[in-house]
């Protein structure tokens, strides 16, 4: 496996994280599970390199609430940053492999809820975002809902969009260029963009009209779109490289 990931949002001044966006991307055209409201609102994961906890819970969040036809509840990164690691192994008997606030996979993180089952934000709220601080592993067995019963990946753009139909695809992309830190509007093309794995993120819908796939952060609303930008849909590594690692997930 690759280096982790990791995707904190920058703090430095001058990027343009403000109000002055177009506000809320538009609907795709052909399925979008932000806009029939089947996954979570855009979230924050502030100074803690946990991008990859936000995007297995909101890739799990809206499978469960698509498959269900229900509001998707939002369950605990908190618990997935600190009950994952190799320090957290001392607690609950398992060394999942991710880092924490310094980074993780996806799968880790849901190879973890298949064993000991995933909690709510409500139960186990998230705080490392304050500080960038991993903390002590919290776990609860009593307070979990569920565990994750099969994930899997996905290797070719049909098979992509024939998943979306009932599950939030996580990708693994290359966060560090201009055109995707300072994305405001339209569709970014393969050019504009480097091609690493640093950063983890959702797709939630594409369009077939305008070839683009509708991608969810977890860098607060300020950033991009209203917290959402368009990628190109193309072949070879996509765009940012993120046909290089895509994967769902369910659970029971």
């Amino acid at each position: 496996m690759m280096g982790l990931l990791g995707g904190a949002a920058d703090d430095d001044e001058g990027l343009p994280w403000g109000d002055d966006g177009r506000r809320l991307v538009g609907t795709a055209d052909t399925i979008d599970h932000a806009a029939s409201g089947k996954v979570f609102a855009v979230k924050d994961q502030g100074r803690c390199g946990s991008c990859w906890a936000f995007a297995a819970n909101t890739a799990l969040e809206g499978a469960v609430a698509i498959n269900g036809n229900t509001t998707p509840v939002h369950l605990s990164e908190q618990q997935l940053v600190s009950c994952t690691t190799r320090s957290a192994a001392k607690i609950i008997g398992t060394n999942y492999g991710n880092g924490g606030c310094n980074g993780g996979w996806m799968d880790y993180a849901w190879n973890f809820q298949r064993d000991k089952g995933a909690m709510l934000d409500a139960d186990y709220p998230y705080v490392s975002g304050n500080d960038g601080r991993t903390r002590r592993c919290k776990h609860n067995s009593s307070k979990t809902v569920g565990n994750v019963s099969t994930y899997g990946a996905v290797t070719t753009i049909a098979d992509m969009k024939a998943k979306l139909v009932t599950h939030p695809l996580t990708i693994a992309i290359d966060a560090s260029s201009y055109g995707f830190q300072y994305y405001k509007s339209g569709v970014l093309q393969a050019n504009q963009c480097t091609t690493g794995l640093n950063h983890a993120v959702v797709v939630v819908g594409y369009s077939e009209g305008s070839n683009y796939w509708k991608i969810q952060n977890s860098w607060g609303t300020g950033w991009g779109d209203q917290g959402f930008i368009l990628f190109e849909i193309t072949s070879g590594l996509g765009v940012c490289a993120m046909n290089r690692y895509v994967w769902w997930a369910q659970m029971h």
